[in-house]
C-alpha cells in the first residue's frame, strides 16, 4: 500500500537573486511543483546558507531538500531560472560516509 523507499536529495543553489522578490519563496515553489508531499512541510525543506552582495544585487545561497521528487521537473525549473539570470549555479550536495573502527 505504501512505498517504503523514498528518494531523497539535497541541492545547493548558489547566487539566487534576492532583490525584487523573496528568493526563499522561489525555492519553495520549485519544491512544491516537483515533490509529492504535504504543502505545509515545504517551508522546512529550504535553508538559507548565506547572503551577500554581488555588485549592486543582493544574492543568497540555499540548501534545498527534495523528497519523492520528479527529477525531470527539477532540472527543467533550475535550467529556466539559470537562463533567466535568477540563479548562478546548482550542485548536488555530496555526503561523506565515515567508517569508524
Amino acid at each position: 500500500m505504501f512505498n517504503s523507499k523514498v528518494n531523497h536529495m539535497t541541492v545547493i543553489v548558489k547566487g539566487v537573486r534576492d532583490d525584487d522578490y523573496e528568493g526563499r519563496e522561489l525555492m519553495m515553489e520549485v519544491v512544491r511543483r516537483n515533490c509529492k508531499m504535504d504543502p505545509r512541510l515545504v517551508s522546512q525543506m529550504v535553508y538559507s546558507i548565506r547572503t551577500y552582495e554581488d555588485g549592486k544585487k543582493k544574492r543568497t545561497d540555499f540548501n534545498v531538500e527534495f523528497e519523492a521528487f520528479s527529477m525531470g521537473g527539477i532540472i527543467r525549473d533550475f535550467e529556466l531560472l539559470k537562463k533567466a539570470g535568477v540563479i548562478k549555479q546548482v550542485e548536488k550536495k555530496q555526503y561523506t560516509n565515515y567508517l569508524v573502527y
